[in-house]
């Protein structure tokens, strides 16, 4: 393999990995969207090797001591303030405490993303009413609705960010 090949291979790799991630980014909370969204696009995609690169140094502080190598390529709170520590990007006006809520913000968009209407959850699909007939008489919706809710499993947060929520992360400091 040459060096060539090699190369093309890296950019379509970079750029797939690209594609990703911005498809993963959520932005409507912030303000103006979605006329900048364009803009946004393209200047941090010909940046992206180089984010993906400072997001893998600074996950590179937390390897030693993962019980898996999905935590390792993860960004913790305390590596994200490393970060801010060492780009000096703490200042009187955005302090660790506003980062770390900026931190927590970025960590659920994913899920806020993956999350529909609640109203999507309560209709059947085709707006058939199905099942209803199927109830007993004594049957109690807001009992079966608490009995699920207390055997429903909510899973950990991870406390962790992704490469699409660090690039997240970023977008929302920098507004």
């Amino acid at each position: 393999e040459t060096s060539e090949d090699f190369q093309v291979r890296r950019e379509k790799a970079l750029k797939l990995s690209w594609e990703r991630c911005w498809k993963k980014m959520v932005f409507r909370d912030l303000p103006g969207y979605p006329l900048w969204e364009s803009q946004l696009h393209d200047v941090l995609q010909p940046r992206f090797a180089e984010l993906q690169s400072i997001f893998v140094h600074y996950c590179g502080n937390s390897i030693q001591g993962t019980e898996s190598i999905s935590n390792a390529t993860k960004l913790g709170l305390m590596e994200t303030l490393v970060l801010a520590r060492d780009t000096a990007l703490c200042t009187r006006h955005l302090n660790e405490d506003e980062l770390s809520r900026h931190f927590a913000i970025a960590n659920n968009q994913s899920m806020i993303a993956n999350s529909g209407s609640s109203e999507r959850h309560h209709k059947p699909a085709g707006g058939a009413q199905t099942g209803k007939a199927n109830k007993p008489k004594w049957y109690d919706p807001i009992a079966e609705a608490i009995a699920k809710r207390a055997n429903k499993e909510t899973p950990p947060q991870d406390m962790q960010l992704n490469l699409f929520e660090f690039i997240n992360f970023l977008v929302r400091v920098a507004f």
